[in-house]
């Protein structure tokens, strides 16, 4: 129906961080695929709501539930 959207995603997620104590740097790095998928649905013109999930990395899982307004 035209209410509902399905999507998809892909991309690559990287990080960085840098922590030190005094005499002590620690460090560490992040580089890999994020794939995501989601659902949303349209109650007016410019309001919709969402529900996703996304695997930012191997041992990650996120979900995600949002309210869209377009401008």
């Amino acid at each position: 129906s035209p209410e509902f959207d399905i999507y998809g995603r892909y991309g690559r997620n990287s990080g960085h961080a840098d922590s030190s104590v005094p005499g002590v740097t620690f460090t560490g790095y992040s580089d890999s695929a994020l794939f995501g998928a989601g659902l949303s649905y349209k109650f007016t013109p410019t309001i919709s709501g969402r529900v996703e999930v996304q695997r930012p990395a191997k041992d990650t899982t996120t979900y995600g539930v949002g309210i869209v307004y377009k401008f």
